[in-house]
């Protein structure tokens, strides 16, 4: 469920920003899920 949501930003973010944009997109959306798993 978790993973459909960030594909489904990661869509949205590619029509909006450069591969950078993308790039830092997921790094967040890793590190959010990271956070939520070792808390």
């Amino acid at each position: 469920m978790l993973v459909a949501l960030i594909l489904l930003v990661i869509r949205r973010q590619r029509l909006r920003l450069s591969r950078h944009g993308l790039i830092n997109t997921l790094w967040l959306s890793i590190t959010a899920y990271g956070s939520r798993s070792v808390t």
